[in-house]
């Protein structure tokens, strides 16, 4: 074995400790995705409604349950917006969600739905407590969308500067926050 190439200080740290290797055994290539605009973000028309989306389904680890707290919260239903939820969620969750205004569940779909919601989205909620390098907010940010992630651990805060590429929310307090 020459080199083991990670994507994230994370994902390095696991390989250095995991396996004993030297870490200039193993680099960091930050991850990257394609950009579908080349360069030139669309112009975003800004309706009555903000458009928001978030891929964890109900995943305990990608904070489902303070996303769930969030649309639950008495103050979600002054806002206009539209939440697109997507990922595997059990049946009781499914039927929460579809009873709450301004929630659109979709379950499972195929890449080409996620990135074309991604394409139209304002916003890409990742509550995340742990994450690596969160490809999906990556791509969400190729589209121009406005990530608002956690202070979980891993590479959110490194990706996000709060109040310029996007926010950093406090896990502690994410439904206020």
């Amino acid at each position: 074995l020459d080199y083991v190439v990670t994507i994230s200080s994370d994902m390095q740290k696991t390989y250095v400790r995991k396996f004993g290797l030297d870490t200039a055994k193993v680099p960091i290539i930050y991850n990257g995705v394609n950009d579908p605009y080349a360069g030139q973000l669309p112009d975003k028309s800004f309706g009555k409604k903000m458009r928001i989306i978030y891929a964890g389904g109900n995943n305990p680890n990608k904070g489902a349950r303070l996303l769930l707290e969030t649309v639950k919260d008495p103050r979600w239903k002054n806002y206009p917006v539209d939440l697109a939820w997507y990922g595997y969620m059990d049946a009781g969750l499914e039927r929460t969600l579809s009873a709450i205004p301004g929630v659109t569940v979709h379950g499972r779909v195929n890449r080409a739905e996620i990135l074309s919601t991604l394409s139209s989205s304002d916003v890409f909620l990742l509550p995340s407590y742990k994450e690596g390098c969160p490809m999906s907010m990556l791509e969400a940010m190729s589209y121009g969308v406005i990530p608002i992630a956690s202070d979980g651990h891993g590479a959110m805060e490194r990706i996000v500067i709060h109040g310029q590429e996007g926010f950093v929310c406090r896990l502690d307090n994410w439904v206020n926050d």
